[in-house]
């Protein structure tokens, strides 16, 4: 099943497909969102309101 979404920051806009694990599909059933950014370099971060558990396959993309 694809579940794209959408990410709206101000004039920019970009498209993502959420994989199939437990944590995109709290995201998934939690849209849509609103969090207030905060930038980093080229990052954006921000919060949203989904509580989940590191999936055990996680790792750290720096």
């Amino acid at each position: 099943m694809s579940r794209t979404i959408r990410i709206i920051a101000g004039a920019v806009q970009a498209d993502a497909v959420l994989n199939d694990s437990p944590t995109a599909t709290k995201i998934w059933d939690g849209l849509p969102l609103e969090a207030r950014g905060n930038t980093w370099g080229d990052e954006i971060y921000f919060s949203i309101p989904v509580d989940a558990e590191q999936e055990r396959d996680a790792r750290e993309v720096v």
